[in-house]
């Protein structure tokens, strides 16, 4: 059964976005029909279609749910990218994944901003909702890398990057049943300097394998070793 979101799943009658209502449109839903909502925090329910046109949908919550959040979590520090394109990608692949947090990491060589929040936090519920995960991963505001000390991050701590070659590999280093915090850089990777700093901050250093990674793709890798890692 496919997913839909709702912002707040609550006993009666509820009405979920537009967002949804083209979603159901286009899959032809109809009165009548059964479907599973979510709120992306862990509950959900088999409801039914009270009433659907052009401009509005009424559902009836039928019995609510809770889902138990997995653990282990994995964080995901990383740069925003120049194509957003590439940036709204990794966005919607880690996210059916499995990545728990999202930081956006502006570092010294971070070539653009991140903009458009609100278009990055429609993909991320859209891939929750397509992959059939009840718990929408967490988008933060961008974060500068200064700043990164002012967190409180649990699990091990790594930061990926290319210069060294005496670095052990993401998958020898990740422990099972453990959270973890990958940080990964823009295209002109860290600065020296920024990675002393996350090495006093408790980052170990690791290697993503032999090939040099676009950062988007880093992210993903890193977050399918995770997830392979713990299931």
């Amino acid at each position: 059964m496919q997913l839909f979101y709702v912002p707040e799943l609550i006993n009666g009658s509820i009405e979920p976005d537009e967002m949804e209502l083209r979603h159901l449109k286009v899959l032809r839903k109809k009165e009548g029909d059964s479907i599973r909502i979510c709120d992306g925090k862990g509950h959900y329910s088999d409801a039914i279609i009270l009433s659907l046109d052009k401009r509005s949908i009424s559902l009836q919550v039928v019995e609510i749910h809770e889902v138990t959040k997995s653990a282990p979590r994995l964080t995901l520090m990383i740069s925003p990218l120049k194509n957003a394109e590439r940036f709204e990608w990794m966005l919607e692949k880690c996210t059916e994944l499995g990545v728990g947090k999202i930081i956006p990491l502006i570092c010294e060589r971070t070539e653009s901003p991140l903009r458009k929040m609100d278009r990055l936090q429609r993909i991320i519920r859209s891939a929750t909702m397509q992959s059939k995960q009840y718990f929408i991963p967490e988008l933060t505001d961008p974060l500068k890398f200064e700043d990164i000390g002012s967190l409180e991050l649990h699990g091990q701590k790594f930061i990926a990057w290319c210069e060294r070659n005496d670095r052990k590999e993401i998958s020898e280093t990740l422990e099972s049943n453990s959270d973890a915090v990958v940080m990964i850089g823009p295209e002109g990777d860290f600065t020296a300097d920024e990675v002393l700093m996350a090495n006093e901050l408790g980052f170990q250093a690791i290697s993503l394998g032999a090939n040099r990674l676009r950062t988007e793709t880093a992210g993903v890798y890193s977050t399918a070793v995770f997830y392979m890692k713990n299931t």
